[in-house]
């Protein structure tokens, strides 16, 4: 049986049933379509993807992985229409010390300039953090957190997030993580009580002698900066 979770949706959505579940492994193919559409399709507005040409078989390579293991782990979260079994949106989570999939380190070069960025932000992250992490205590949303175009701004991912928190609370963790790529999901992570901790700029980050992502700011002024956020979790436990 699936999980149902109840989650506080600020905004009335277009589809008029929305259940919060947890994800499970019967729906791991709709949710992977759902992020590699998200991020790679016509649509797509990840600076990622469009600095780097990045298509829905890209995505699907880079983020199947980690949806497939996330499905046995009940962390993430998957927003559905009730009534027609349709993925509108997912968040997925794991602990912030799970190592990366196997295969991570078997994607494609086009990945190659994505990972060390991200492996840089990490490790600043880190460095600024007093003690070290250990397995249980940080609840980690990974960067694909999507909502398909058309139920976006309509409180899905509001909805998505406030679930989230709630299964972090129930696993006792005392903080969450997450990354953010445009100023536009920087907003939402204030909005939610996060606030910053590290950032690495597009505009000066070099990858093997070659500025990848200099061109982002131009593109858009809301891509400026790969960044992590941070929110305490509320506990019953103390």
């Amino acid at each position: 049986m699936e999980a149902v979770i109840k989650a506080a949706v600020k905004k009335p959505t277009a589809v008029a049933n929305i259940a919060y579940r947890i994800l499970t492994p019967g729906m791991v193919g709709k949710v992977t379509e759902a992020i590699s559409h998200s991020f790679g399709g016509e649509k797509a507005r990840d600076p990622f993807a469009l600095s780097l040409h990045l298509s829905p078989s890209d995505w699907r390579d880079m983020t199947g992985m980690f949806v497939e293991r996330a499905a046995k782990q009940d962390k993430s979260v998957v927003a559905v229409d009730s009534n027609t079994g349709e993925v509108l949106g997912c968040i997925i989570n794991e602990d912030w010390k799970e190592p990366l999939p196997q295969a991570y380190r078997s994607l494609p070069s086009v990945w190659n300039p994505v990972r060390a960025i991200f492996h840089e932000l990490h490790t600043r992250y880190k460095s600024h953090r007093r003690n070290r992490i250990l397995p249980g205590q940080v609840f980690h949303p990974l960067y694909f957190t999507c909502v398909v175009p058309e139920v976006r701004r309509q409180g899905v991912v509001t909805g998505l997030w406030h679930a989230s928190v709630d299964v972090a609370r129930e696993n006792n963790y005392q903080s969450m993580v997450c990354e953010t790529s445009s100023t536009v999901s920087e907003r939402v992570c204030e909005s939610l009580g996060f606030k910053l901790t590290s950032s690495v700029a597009f505009n000066d980050w070099m990858f093997e002698g070659e500025n990848k992502f200099a061109e982002l700011p131009a593109i858009s002024n809301h891509f400026q900066r790969l960044s992590i956020w941070e929110r305490p979790i509320p506990s019953d436990l103390y």
